[in-house]
């Protein structure tokens, strides 16, 4: 059998230096419209549960969990779909690890998506932090303070776009200072 769900997720993690420096995992999910809900032109309201957890890929620990309760109004337009971006920022010590999202409807639906990041040793002489896009016009956002002073715009996870969409990227290169200096 092969799961299925009626809320499409999309997932982007980007493992990036916090503003002290320590590593961390700024998430970026993806919430559609649930399919097949409504004809275009009518709306309605929705509290939606998401949950982001970090968990060690060497022995499961959990590294943190952040949960936001949205208020969510879907297809408040003649849009084909609603869709919503949902931040977290994650501190997690160096390694590898699984991220894993669940979203709850406030009628129960539940759907999840799960991703593989690393986290490097900010400390490190040379290091790089993940690949970040954006992307203008912007999905409506919940959580972008989570990654305000660490990226320098509000990160998507969408990767597919159109012909007249702005899509700036975003790295940011770490050097640890000279102990020699």
């Amino acid at each position: 059998p092969v799961p299925q769900s009626s809320i499409p997720l999309d997932l982007g993690v980007v493992p990036i230096a916090a503003a002290d420096g320590t590593p961390a995992l700024a998430i970026v999910l993806t919430i559609s419209e649930p399919t097949a809900e409504m004809a275009p032109g009518a709306s309605r309201r929705e509290s939606v549960d998401v949950t982001a957890t970090a968990i060690a890929q060497d022995g499961g620990k959990g590294y943190g969990t952040d949960r936001k309760t949205l208020a969510v109004e879907w297809n408040p337009s003649n849009s084909p779909r609603g869709q919503y971006e949902v931040l977290s920022l994650l501190a997690v010590p160096p390694g590898r690890y699984e991220v894993r999202v669940g979203v709850k409807t406030g009628d129960a639906r539940t759907a999840s998506v799960y991703a593989s990041a690393e986290a490097p040793n900010f400390d490190d002489d040379l290091t790089l932090s993940g690949l970040a896009l954006s992307a203008a016009p912007a999905l409506k956002t919940a959580g972008a303070e989570a990654v305000a002073g660490v990226m320098a715009f509000v990160p998507t996870a969408r990767r597919t776009f159109h012909a007249d969409d702005r899509v700036p990227a975003f790295m940011r290169i770490n050097q640890a200072p000279d102990p020699f200096e």
